[in-house]
């Protein structure tokens, strides 16, 4: 049986909608079926002004179903009606989980007089720590190298910072929230994705918003921080790019002289394809004092058969890992990258062993 793939959607990837707005402007559109429509669906709707922001209740269901659906569910759409007949209607928070939940057996707003403008979509991650002061820093110091538009906020109780012009197709927010979660929220207005929301197949359309939010995000922030581990995991889904090109015993290699003399070869190679493997396995990822470490857990056996993919039998294999690993303990690999162009220092700390069944596990 074959590998089962979970599928990139909103929700195997624990993405929330968080805002949803559709625009209609066409003149003929008559009003009274947009607000018969949320008035049918039991939505609360608010009235505001285009150039003076001033809400004004417009349609309130029954007091029965309104507490229900103002304090649980929050369902409330805001209406915005401009001088110019030009409808825009805004779903926040859980109403817009909803909303966009409807969208998929609702037709209402799959018509020629609307389209969808806006999507926000957010993912929440735990901090490691009760102020993310140095966190937010150093996304704004990073960001400022790739050439974006940053607005930092420090204050407290409101810490945070936005990423890109607020016009653009695509805006980043990444912020505090209430019991020490980060948020990380892209704002979307990219009509050659949102064109196609109404597509018979829904992944496709969630697939699209989440490489792009992935691929963009993932350019802008330092990776390595432990608050972006949710995204490294994220973006090793659509952009694996495995270290061997072609033949599996070919290894390219940075920063090292073509003359250079390597006492143990085979150790080079070995750490090499470690490096490689460790790639495309999940890990926890934390804190030792100023330096930011990762811990992987795996079978010695599925490295193995990555390394020779089609060998039969593994225990001369394993035994001789084995003594490589017990020799990354002891002496560090940073000597064969000891050229002048050496760049980054990658160190094993701590290697443990544990005897499964059949397997050997890392």
């Amino acid at each position: 049986m074959g590998k089962i793939v979970k599928a990139l959607n909103f929700r195997s990837t624990h993405i929330k909608v968080d805002y949803l707005g559709f625009q209609c402007t066409d003149p003929k559109f008559e009003y009274i079926k947009l607000l018969t429509y949320l008035n049918r669906n039991n939505i609360t709707v608010f009235e505001e002004s285009y150039f003076h922001r001033k809400k004004t209740l417009l349609i309130r269901n029954s007091e029965e179903f309104c507490a229900y659906a103002v304090i649980k569910a929050d369902i409330k759409a805001k209406l915005i009606k401009a001088g110019t007949q030009v409808y825009q209607i805004d779903f926040r928070g859980h109403s817009a989980v909803l909303m966009y939940q409807r969208l998929q057996y609702d037709q209402f707003f799959n018509s020629e007089d609307f389209y969808l403008y806006r999507l926000d979509v957010a993912y929440d991650q735990k901090s490691n720590h009760s102020d993310n002061k140095s966190f937010f820093m150093s996304c704004a110091e990073y960001a400022e190298t790739k050439n974006r538009s940053v607005h930092l906020n420090l204050r407290p109780g409101g810490k945070g910072l936005a990423l890109n012009n607020r016009r653009a197709q695509t805006y980043f927010r990444i912020y505090s929230k209430p019991d020490n979660l980060i948020r990380t929220e892209m704002e979307l207005k990219k009509p050659s994705i949102l064109n196609q929301v109404f597509e018979i197949n829904s992944e496709h359309f969630e697939t699209l918003v989440l490489k792009h939010f992935f691929c963009n995000l993932g350019f802008i922030v330092p990776l390595e921080l432990p608050e972006f581990t949710w995204l490294v995991f994220k973006l090793r889904k659509i952009k694996s790019k495995p270290i061997f090109a072609g033949n599996i015993n070919t290894l390219g290699f940075n920063y090292i002289k073509f003359n250079i003399i390597i006492k143990e070869p085979q150790n080079l190679v070995n750490f090499a394809q470690l490096l490689s493997y460790t790639q495309k396995l999940n890990y926890s990822s934390n804190l030792l004092g100023d330096i930011n470490y990762r811990k992987f857990t795996f079978r010695i056996s599925d490295f193995v058969r990555y390394k020779n993919p089609g060998i039969t039998r593994i225990d001369y294999e394993v035994k001789k890992l084995l003594s490589f690993f017990s020799t990354l303990q002891q002496n560090s690999l940073i000597q064969y990258f000891s050229d002048m162009k050496y760049r980054s220092l990658i160190t094993i700390q701590i290697l443990n062993f544990q005897k499964l069944i059949k397997h050997l596990k890392l």
